[in-house]
């Protein structure tokens, strides 16, 4: 028994030093929170009571007012100095260059440029808007500012490359469809070919013609770029696209050439051009390129020996029809 009851007794002795342990261990643990804690709080209590922190405290914030205040001043002075550089680069000179239709007067009263305006200030980009979509006669328009006092005024011309017919008047119309203007404001061009087509009612100066179908814009611009490619397009009178299935032109008031539909256009166009320039330049008649591959060429009234004779043009030469 004696044995059991010493052995009972260092257990409960071993229990007893472990709780104590716990129980120092936390003891530890809450005073250190507790001494964290209070020295938290005991530095924001000492520096609201020490005098000299307090005084750098202070030093801090008026230099960051006084640092703000700068960046206020500066940020005027940049204003007041960009307002005077303004003012001081009045537009002085104004130079215009290019092929115009319009008077130089006329060009800078509608764009609204003149002189004393602050160079700087100009919207350039605007203005070339405003004359590009109130003169149609205008291909280009590029302003630009030439430090310290110039501004440079460069326009094109727009060249008309067919016309079209707008009820009892005529329309010229440039390569890319817009619409400039009516027969007679421009005689120089009274010889590009007349375009025939299913468009769209009414037509408006300075806007882009515009189809019924999207497909005969597309077909326009095909036969056009073949006839240029091939050196026809000047000898070209009359260009008819009513019918997609039955495209013709009228070549130098001699041929009425019969394309077909609008398949292989450059391929037709190619053959045609090696025609004309066999044949003789007395003679007139049709050349029937529709079959690509082949030119049929039948004669016109005026070949009064040949009346009845059709003849057949290939890349290898001319064969009699009959």
């Amino acid at each position: 028994m004696g044995k059991k009851k010493r052995r009972a007794k260092k257990r409960m002795e071993k229990q007893a030093r472990k709780a104590q342990k716990r129980m120092e261990k936390k003891e530890r643990a809450r005073l250190e929170r507790a001494r964290k804690k209070a020295g938290r709080s005991g530095s924001g209590g000492q520096a609201r009571r020490d005098p000299r922190k307090r005084r750098r405290a202070a030093r801090r914030r008026l230099l960051r007012r006084l640092l703000l205040l700068a960046l206020v001043a500066l940020a005027a002075g940049l204003c007041t100095l960009l307002g005077y550089a303004v003012k001081s680069l009045p537009v002085n000179t104004i130079v215009v260059e290019g092929d115009s239709p319009y008077s130089d007067e006329l060009l800078l009263e509608t764009c609204g440029l003149q002189e004393g305006q602050a160079l700087l200030l100009l919207r350039t980009g605007s203005m070339e808007k405003t004359l590009l979509a109130r003169m149609p006669w205008l291909e280009t328009v590029e302003i630009r500012r030439h430090l310290p006092d110039t501004v440079q005024v460069t326009v094109t011309k727009a060249q008309p490359a067919y016309r079209v017919k707008d009820g009892g008047k005529e329309l010229y119309v440039s390569a890319d469809g817009k619409i400039l203007g009516y027969l007679g404001e421009d005689p120089a061009s009274a010889g590009v070919p007349l375009l025939l087509g299913n468009f769209v009612s009414p037509m408006e100066i300075a806007q882009t013609l515009a189809y019924e179908t999207e497909s005969d814009g597309g077909i326009c611009v095909d036969i056009f770029a073949a006839l240029q490619d091939n050196e026809l397009l000047e000898g070209v009178s009359e260009v008819d696209l009513r019918n997609p299935s039955e495209l013709t032109i009228k070549l130098e008031d001699r041929f009425v050439v019969q394309l077909g539909d609008s398949l292989s256009l450059p391929e037709k166009l190619r053959m045609v051009a090696e025609s004309v320039k066999r044949l003789d330049e007395t003679e007139a008649g049709t050349l029937d390129a529709s079959t690509v591959g082949r030119v049929t060429y039948k004669p016109g009234a005026r070949r009064s020996s040949a009346a009845a004779q059709t003849d057949e043009l290939s890349e290898g030469g001319t064969q009699d029809d009959e």
